[in-house]
């Protein structure tokens, strides 16, 4: 298994050159999460050596296991999807500037009592060298549970892909200035 975090071309699924770490992106994400180690509330960009938060790359990573759970569940209803847990291992931190590239590996499948419990490997690449490896357990209930599921299909696929909440307000910085 840690084959698959040395190199990058040991993973099922890879996506080269995926993600920006930016000075608005580091911004925004530090806006959402008030994270106290970055300046958001500042109408400036930040300092290059700006401590990018640890969680950055959870967005990235769901985008891409959206993209492999949708071809593991045929019609999948990503409104049916529980990101039940994560965890991060760093071996370097993130900096502004660094472009990275996302491997995943589903390690697990199982299907009980019309539910799929999905585990995944995940890792982080920056110039070719692992940054952040990842696991990550996603659950996906096959109930019906009525009512329009194309719309709660279409409104949770736009959570999944875009996010949520306000990208270059300071509505959440507001309070404390």
């Amino acid at each position: 298994m840690r084959s698959r975090l040395v190199s990058a071309t040991k993973w099922e699924h890879w996506f080269p050159d995926t993600y920006s770490v930016s000075h608005d992106g580091v911004k925004a994400f530090a806006r959402a999460v008030r994270s106290p180690h970055v300046d958001y509330a500042s109408a400036g960009i930040l300092a290059d050596d700006c401590p990018v938060p640890g969680t950055l790359l959870a967005a990235p990573l769901l985008q891409k296991l959206a993209t492999i759970i949708s071809q593991v569940i045929p019609e999948c209803n990503l409104s049916m999807v529980v990101h039940a847990a994560q965890e991060f291992a760093y071996v370097r931190p993130l900096r502004i500037g660094d472009t990275v590239s996302i491997g995943t590996t589903l390690v697990s499948h199982i299907q009980k009592a019309g539910t799929d419990l999905l585990t995944f490997e995940m890792g982080a690449f920056v110039g070719g060298e692992l940054a952040v490896s990842a696991s990550a357990l996603i659950v996906h209930s096959r109930a019906d549970l009525g009512g329009d599921s194309a719309a709660m299909d279409a409104a949770a696929d736009a959570i999944m892909m875009v996010g949520t909440g306000p990208f270059e307000s300071n509505d959440y910085s507001s309070a404390l200035r």
